[in-house]
């Protein structure tokens, strides 16, 4: 979280250094999944000189990348209008491949999407693309520095909504 620098150079340039102006980093781009220890990298205005880097190397640990297939489910949320019923969602495709860090993919059970239909009478036929990788709970899974990256980016759903068949008992009388 914290970097601290013990940094020398002409007085006014060290007294009117800002945020922004002195950035440290870490370069991961050719580190292979597993823990490693990478040296801190520091930027600094020139004629600034580094005297001491506090930690000189900060532990990171990068999980593997995996790639799966996992089912679309759509789901509708309110009722429809009174008399209606909503009938089983159709859509396509039906099926998502998910990539990201290992650990983070594993706990994804299927890519989850949300169909509002209160007060519909009628079929409802849209796009959906506020998709959401969920674990087995329904609970969303999300990293807190990397995304998983979808191959599907909207569905097409069609929602049957149709009316419901009611009976209805009237008195009959029957004259010989």
């Amino acid at each position: 979280d914290t970097i601290k620098l013990i940094l020398r150079g002409d007085s006014e340039v060290v007294t009117e250094l800002r945020e922004g102006l002195v950035r440290a980093y870490i370069d991961v781009e050719n580190m292979s999944a597993g823990s490693a220890w990478p040296e801190v990298q520091v930027l600094v205005p020139a004629n600034v000189e580094i005297l001491d880097v506090d930690p000189a190397s900060v532990n990171v640990r990068l999980s593997p990348r995996m790639v799966k297939e996992v089912p679309i489910k759509i789901d509708t949320a309110g009722l429809p209008k009174t008399g209606f019923k909503v009938g089983t969602p159709v859509f396509e495709p039906v099926k998502a491949k998910i990539e990201g860090p290992e650990e983070l993919v594993s706990q994804v059970a299927l890519v989850s999407g949300l169909v509002p239909v209160e007060g519909l009478g009628n079929t409802l036929a849209l796009t959906v693309n506020d998709l959401k990788p969920v674990n087995d709970n329904g609970t969303a899974v999300m990293g807190t520095d990397t995304a998983l990256r979808l191959d599907v980016r909207e569905v097409r759903v069609t929602i049957p909504i149709e009316q419901q068949q009611t009976l209805e008992t009237l008195p009959v009388l029957v004259d010989n």
